[in-house]
């Protein structure tokens, strides 16, 4: 080994940083935080907005409890709800469950039991295989995420508007 690859090695372990989903989200709100980052239907949001639609969601889940481990299931298509959880989840220190959204309600009830899973979040289109499936679960709480106080759809509100988010991250 010489002198020039023992130094590349060293700079390369002193300057490595773990690329996670969070660790990503983090680095593009600080760099691009203007640039559109979700593209859902008649919504969109840049990469400021994604991450503290997320940060807001890890701030609730944390306010609940539900962070060290604790399982979040998802029952959502790929959507801005789905995005959020699969940054807002990890970064309350839960893990996340993501559901086959073709599944029966008592298909969903069995893995959401055998998860363990403490708190089902729902897109609004699967509100009612969302309540059937946690009727079979034992202390699940459910959020349908996007719904108004009717609990349709509202695409004037959303559920993380009402959410605090955590503090924000510090990029290293």
């Amino acid at each position: 080994m010489t002198n020039d690859s023992a130094l590349q090695v060293s700079a390369a372990a002193f300057t490595f940083q773990e690329l996670t989903p969070t660790a990503f989200l983090d680095r593009a709100a600080a760099v691009h935080p203007d640039h559109v980052a979700v593209v859902d239907g008649d919504r969109s949001y840049t990469y400021a907005e994604f991450q503290d639609r997320s940060m807001r969601l890890a701030g609730a889940l944390v306010d609940l409890g539900l962070g060290g481990g604790a399982r979040v299931a998802l029952l959502a298509t790929n959507s801005h709800v789905a995005l959020e959880a699969h940054n807002g989840v990890p970064w309350a220190g839960a893990v996340l469950v993501p559901l086959n959204i073709r599944l029966q309600a008592q298909e969903l009830a069995y893995v959401l039991d055998h998860a363990g899973a403490q708190l089902l979040i729902a897109g609004a289109e699967f509100a009612d295989t969302a309540a059937a499936a946690a009727a079979g679960v034992e202390g699940l709480r459910v959020v349908i995420a996007g719904a108004g106080m009717s609990g349709r759809p509202d695409r004037r509100t959303s559920t993380s508007s009402c959410w605090r988010p955590l503090p924000p991250p510090q990029l290293r």
